[in-house]
């Protein structure tokens, strides 16, 4: 029997718009719970339900981007595009990445979800795993293109893409139970 690395009470927030990716949230949220994690869902508004593309998986928000933008959390995911383009330009997001990234917590983007971290301007120098629609875009950030389908640049963890999230999942869980200094 495999034992996994306890990350018990870490809160883990998840962004979520309408027309999320459901397997992105359902797999890679599961995977966190299972191993300890506190799950918490926020969107635009307080008590929303957010749907996803295939109108499969329903989600009641617990905290509005704005409340979030209060709280500490021991990481942040930005699970997809979709949600990476819905909040671009909301101010109370892009404080809550930065001042995640800022004090060490583990920061998460699936895809094309540096989108958001492009925009928080916290992806200079680092390297970063995503599709190669935004090559251009994080090379004119100064980032580097991760070579790899996953990346740990300091407390930034990216995803190529969906196919991944178990690697991602236990890269998160490592990063959780020892910090930093284990992601080096």
């Amino acid at each position: 029997m495999t034992e996994f690395q306890s990350i018990q009470g870490k809160k883990v927030l998840f962004l979520l718009a309408d027309g999320f990716e459901g397997r992105n949230f359902t797999s890679l949220g599961d995977c966190l719970r299972q191993r300890g994690a506190d799950i918490l869902v926020a969107s635009f508004n307080w008590g929303d339900v957010v749907t996803s593309k295939d109108q499969g998986i329903r989600v009641k928000s617990v905290l509005s981007f704005a409340q979030a933008a209060q709280e500490y959390y021991d990481a942040v995911v930005i699970s997809d595009n979709v949600i990476a383009e819905a909040v671009r330009g909301n101010a109370a997001v892009m404080t809550l990445i930065e001042e995640s990234w800022k004090h060490g917590n583990a920061v998460v983007a699936i895809d094309e979800g540096p989108v958001a971290l492009i925009e928080a301007s916290i992806v200079n120098s680092e390297v970063i795993a995503t599709s190669p629609d935004l090559y251009d875009e994080l090379k004119n950030t100064g980032a580097e293109i991760s070579g790899t389908p996953i990346s740990v640049s300091d407390n930034i963890l990216t995803a190529r893409s969906d196919s991944d999230l178990a690697v991602l999942c236990n890269d998160i869980v490592n990063y959780l139970a020892k910090g930093r200094a284990a992601a080096a």
